[in-house]
């Protein structure tokens, strides 16, 4: 009993043992939360950035097309007032009247180019009245009051002299400039975007091999942290199992010594009464013969 009570002393039944959140689990998880906020966050500015270039390339491509525009528009208006001087008909006139001055088409144009960013539409119109004054207008509004006068020979005069040849060239030019400095700000916008782009997907990249590469580091140091435990319980189980057998061969040797002191109390107790029968027989024996 002596031993049993040992061992039950040596044992540890404390409440340490229960099982707990390990501190790696703990540490993976909150990793792997980090990992996938940061990651979402890049996913959302790389489609922003996306986003922004798709927006940019076709801005791009709409504002070339705005200085071809330019141009023809310009010559429509021209030509309108050049077929009323000529022809002397005024439904010349009417037509001219149903366009929309220069700037005006411009505007309606770039209005539409930059429909998805009142701000930029609303610098682009800025630039376009810093870079181009419509005096066309004026001069051809002239040239109708002309006609309208039947004073054509002086309206075609007016819409072949070099005044109106320069205000055309300056109107061309004034457009080419602003469409020029409109795609490089779009340029620049685009170029910045696909940099963020760049370094988004970059970002994400390294992320996914940190968060990867961590992820099998943790995953090593917890295989190599069960292994060195389940080493550790076994010793101690060992150990265990160790005094346990010892306490129970210890047990066994009382208990056979037990049994043998049992047994030669009783082989002497058998003697004993052996020697002392012998003994009174042997008395009897002599007391009869001296009888007889």
């Amino acid at each position: 009993m002596s031993g049993r009570k040992q061992l039950y002393k040596e044992a540890d039944f404390s409440s340490d043992d229960a099982p707990k959140v390990s501190f790696f689990t703990t540490n993976r998880r909150g990793l792997l939360l980090l990992a996938v906020f940061i990651l979402a966050l890049l996913s959302w500015q790389t489609w922003q950035s996306y986003t922004v270039i798709r927006t940019t390339e076709t801005q791009l491509i709409q504002i070339n097309n705005i200085e071809n525009f330019a141009k023809h528009h310009d010559e429509m208006l021209t030509m309108t007032v050049m077929m009323a001087a000529v022809t002397e008909d005024i439904d010349w006139e009417i037509r001219y009247s149903e366009l929309d001055p220069r700037l005006t088409a411009v505007t309606k144009e770039i209005q539409h180019v930059f429909s998805t960013n009142t701000i930029d539409a609303e610098n682009a119109v800025e630039g376009l009245r810093v870079f181009v004054s419509d005096q066309l207008n004026t001069a051809e509004n002239t040239a109708l009051e002309l006609i309208s006068k039947r004073k054509f020979d002086d309206a075609i005069e007016l819409l072949k002299g070099q005044e109106f040849k320069e205000k055309k060239q300056a109107f061309n030019s004034g457009m080419k400039e602003f469409v020029s400095n409109a795609r490089a700000v779009l340029e620049n916008r685009r170029d910045h975007q696909q940099l963020k782009l760049v370094v988004a997907f970059a970002a994400i990249n390294v992320i996914l091999a940190s968060t990867i590469l961590t992820w099998l580091v943790l995953a090593l140091y917890k295989k190599q942290k069960q292994y060195r435990i389940e080493t550790e319980a076994k010793q101690e189980l060992n150990d265990h199992a160790r005094k346990w057998q010892k306490i129970f061969k210890t047990m066994d040797t009382q208990k056979k010594s037990m049994v043998l002191w049992l047994a030669l109390r009783k082989l002497l107790r058998l003697i004993l009464q052996f020697r002392l029968g012998s003994l009174c027989m042997n008395r009897i024996e002599s007391f009869s013969k001296s009888m007889m």
